[in-house]
């Protein structure tokens, strides 16, 4: 098979400048995988390599695919990791869409691969408007139940105590700042992972968001007894 390649045309700092960058497929590597996760609500879409190279510039090499919303509910976030047996191809990013991820909808993810090696596409975590979440049953996953519950049941004790002291005022100005403030508790970090920590913070702050006014204080006690959901 014929790779094609782009031509595209970039302006440079100068109006008068132009530095042209060919992208074209890869298929000289091996193509990514898809791991096996049953019911996970997010479908991954055309997995491919592609590389890009211009002029006085290194050829590059990015794994490109789309992620679409298979559920009939709206996704807030989620994290996601390429997977490999050699070390240094293994990485993963966290996304947060502007305005959630509908049903039906999808949403462009890459990485930049400078090592070769097989690679597997797998979704560890991801958390809906409603504040309810799904993970990954993977023993390598970035996220774990462990992690979630920690970093939920910080948020929401931290929260609490923000709302007995300066009640709904208090607790909404609070949720801009809620990573940096509760994301100090290391020893916590440490024993269950740093990932699954500050998703559960996350976790927490979408569940207040979703939580009516006459029902906040309930919901944070919940996180508090039960963890996440």
């Amino acid at each position: 098979m014929q790779a094609r390649a782009i031509l595209v045309a970039r302006a440079a700092t100068h109006p008068s400048r132009r530095r042209f960058r060919f992208r074209w497929r890869n298929w000289f590597r091996g193509a990514p995988k898809r791991a096996s996760q049953p019911g996970c609500p997010l479908e991954v879409l055309d997995p491919r390599f592609y590389s890009y190279a211009s002029l006085g510039t290194r050829i590059t090499t990015f794994l490109q695919f789309n992620f679409r919303n298979a559920s009939g509910k709206t996704i807030h976030s989620y994290s996601w990791r390429h997977a490999s047996p050699v070390p240094k191809a293994n990485g993963g990013a966290g996304c947060e869409p502007e305005r959630g991820l509908l049903p039906g909808e999808w949403q462009r993810e890459s990485a930049h691969m400078t090592w070769r090696g097989p690679i597997t596409i797998t979704v560890d975590f991801l958390q809906f408007a409603d504040g309810t979440t799904w993970l990954s049953s993977d023993p390598a996953s970035g996220v774990t139940r462990a992690g979630l519950d920690a970093g939920a049941r910080a948020a929401a004790q931290y929260l609490v105590d923000v709302w007995r002291l300066g009640g709904q005022t208090a607790l909404q100005a609070a949720l801009p700042r809620l990573h940096a403030d509760v994301n100090d508790n290391w020893e916590s970090r440490e024993r269950h992972g740093t990932c699954g920590f500050y998703v559960g913070v996350t976790h927490t702050g979408v569940r207040v968001q979703a939580a009516g006014p006459d029902t906040i204080e309930q919901t944070l006690r919940e996180i508090v007894a039960k963890g996440s959901c």
